[in-house]
């Protein structure tokens, strides 16, 4: 074996940095980088390159050095002049303008409303780049080619529709409050809405709270055969897809968009209606911070871009009343003439019925009402027996980790629904009793009960997990839970609400709005007159307003109750969480009139919960005392503190 030499390295010269030379015109981009500190939410000044000129636009994704490192960031305006710009934007991603300035604005409003940060809520307005889908997105059909608009049939018994029309089409900003009318279907009322609105050259940005709601509303359009196809912006879509349908949006291929929640912030242009339905629904409060929710959003983008607002739902949620009490908004009622003959005949308890779960008059109408259609029954809860007492005390069952309770069969061992522990020989630890009764039955044992009841009619069950999205007319019974409810055309024959004292007994403020909102709703899924139990007293207040149909009312009847309690909507609450000492420090930062403390209170080790309620009137005072704490928080680098104002769940 002979020696080799060894290789030799070839010296290479070191690459010198490319000379930079600063823009002619403009030289200086404002920024805002997403950094993820609250006491860095401002726009930071860079230099321009001339290479980069044309393509560092208002509105362009860029990457900027900052502290050592490199970060994403949006481009929100070019100036002349900086005391501050010393480095350069590092590059651009893409030169496609994805942020217009009526976004940004709106986003910064609604960063100040829910005291967070502009980048995080620009993190839920814009969603991520796909590259590739960027490049070879194809042209979406416009919403312009309308060859046949709808005739306004579904507002034929509205009679203030027309004065909305009216505004809109005089280039004011009219906004409306409605509520679902039995027998007329709800997503024809908004198609029927928006194709004039289109036809008028205007943009239509409709939110719905999921995606069940957006598929109804997209096969409407196609069965009312308007010629418009709207552009789907959800998240179930995947990144590829949705990104391609923001991009049609922002170019302008599209003025007609549908979708959830993040939607709120597509930048249709020429935008002249926003449509929000059901927005009680809690699926429209953003999870991450800052925790907008997307009515809210749309009421500041309307005030800001001067935009109609379109407010419907199956009842009226407590904010909307509180609009057309301060005269926003305007309330758009159906005739009382039809509104007679379409509510649904409601069947209570009543004094003479044998107090069961399922009463002799509730048999009675769903046997009558299976002889001409399906018959819709709600429950409370999914599962079997989702809830357990002691027969003997009547205490709650629960686990020595603070866990209900549960049954998952009829012959099944009792088990809690947190750490899923089994108690087969489970022993009240106040009577010593060893027997168990329901607290609440779910949809399984009720589905099995009916069954049982009523032998060779078929019984369907409807969950979040084994969603029905529409039924036929045929006779059958369908066992629901909340919110899951599916769709029949031509309306249910009858309707059964059971275990209606279970939809209020929440520890939660808007337990009664949300039994309203599902109640109301199964009574617009009804046929006009058809029967209804409630399994209630005939007395109860929800009762007797969907017995008038009168859901506006109820809801200012609420509304007239947490204004005496000082409750939201008529106060505005922050929620603080965050360790003892951090919550502590804070309270100093909020001594200013009209503020109301509680707390703080211990929710897990270590860590407590402070509720702060002012007046309408101090909201300006409590945005700046949350924005100090927030600032003060991120720029110590102390423990974080999660910041709610106006939460859903209170």
């Amino acid at each position: 074996m002979t020696d080799q030499a060894p290789l030799k390295l070839i010296r290479q010269s070191p690459r010198r940095p490319a000379v930079k030379t600063v823009a002619g015109e403009l030289p200086i981009a404002r920024v805002c980088v997403d950094t993820g500190l609250a006491h860095l939410d401002r726009l930071f000044d860079y230099l321009v390159d001339e290479d980069q000129s044309i393509s560092a636009q208002p509105g362009v994704r860029v990457r900027v050095p900052f502290a050592g490192r490199t970060f994403n960031g949006f481009i929100l305006e070019r100036v002349s002049e900086s005391e501050h710009a010393k480095a350069f934007i590092s590059r651009v991603i893409s030169p496609e303008i994805i942020l217009s300035p009526e976004i940004a604005h709106t986003a910064r409003l609604v960063a100040d409303r829910y005291a967070g940060s502009l980048a995080d809520v620009l993190r839920s307005a814009i969603p991520p780049r796909h590259a590739q889908t960027e490049s070879k997105i194809s042209p979406e059909p416009t919403a312009q080619d309308l060859l046949n608009p709808s005739v306004n049939a579904s507002w034929l018994n509205f009679p203030d529709f027309p004065k909305f029309m009216g505004a809109l089409a005089k280039g004011t900003t009219p906004r409306m409050i409605w509520s679902a009318l039995p027998g007329v279907d709800p997503m024809a009322q908004i198609v029927e809405l928006s194709t004039q609105v289109l036809t008028a050259g205007l943009g239509v940005l409709i939110l719905l709270p999921d995606q069940s709601s957006v598929k109804r509303l997209n096969e409407t359009f196609l069965e009312l055969k308007t010629n418009t196809v709207p552009t789907v912006l959800t998240a179930e879509d995947g990144p590829s897809k949705r990104y391609a349908h923001f991009l049609a949006i922002a170019r302008g291929k599209s003025k007609l968009c549908i979708g959830t929640r993040s939607a709120v912030f597509a930048p249709v242009k020429n935008l002249g209606l926003i449509v929000v339905w059901d927005d009680v629904d809690d699926s429209f409060e953003e999870p991450h911070a800052p925790g907008w929710h997307a009515r809210e959003v749309a009421i500041l983008r309307s005030h800001d871009q001067r935009v109609a607002l379109a407010i419907g739902g199956w009842s009226v949620s407590v904010e909307s009343a509180l609009l057309v009490k301060s005269d926003w908004a305007k309330p758009v009622l159906p005739r009382k003439e039809i509104v007679r003959s379409s509510a649904p005949r409601i069947i209570t308890i009543g004094d003479s019925a044998t107090y069961s779960r399922l009463p002799s008059n509730a048999w009675k109408s769903i046997r009558d009402s299976l002889h001409v259609g399906p018959v819709l029954v709600l429950v409370p809860r999914r599962g079997h027996t989702p809830a357990l007492r002691c027969s003997g005390c009547r205490n709650a069952a629960r686990c020595e980790c603070g866990g209900r309770l549960e049954l998952f069969s009829t012959h099944g061992v009792a088990s809690c629904n947190w750490c899923g522990r089994a108690f087969p020989n489970w022993v009240c630890p106040w009577c010593q009793e060893t027997r168990f009764r329901a607290s609440i039955i779910g949809n399984e044992r009720t589905a099995n009960e009916i069954g049982r009841a009523f032998p060779g009619v078929a019984v369907r069950t409807s969950t979040g997990e084994t969603r029905i999205d529409q039924v036929g007319p045929q006779p059958a019974i369908i066992v629901s839970t909340p919110g899951v409810e599916p769709w029949c055309k031509g309306g249910y024959a009858g309707g059964v609400i059971l275990d209606g004292w279970a939809f209020f007994d929440r520890p939660v403020l808007r337990a009664a709005e949300e039994a309203a909102t599902r109640w109301f709703q199964v009574a617009a899924l009804l046929r006009p007159g058809a029967p209804l139990f409630l399994g209630t007293e005939n007395s109860h207040p929800l009762a007797q307003a969907i017995g008038r149909w009168d859901a506006l009312g109820l809801s200012e009847r609420e509304l007239a109750e947490r204004e005496q309690l000082a409750l939201p909507p008529t106060s505005r609450i922050a929620v603080l969480q965050g360790d003892l000492a951090s919550l502590k420090g804070v309270l100093n930062e909020f001594q200013f009139e009209g503020v109301q403390i509680s707390g703080p209170r211990l929710i897990d080790e270590g860590r407590g919960e402070i509720i702060i309620r002012v007046p309408k009137s101090s909201s300006a005072a409590l945005s700046s005392a949350l924005r100090a704490v927030i600032v003060a928080s991120s720029a110590s680098k102390s423990l974080s503190l999660r910041i709610r104002v106006d939460p859903v769940t209170l």
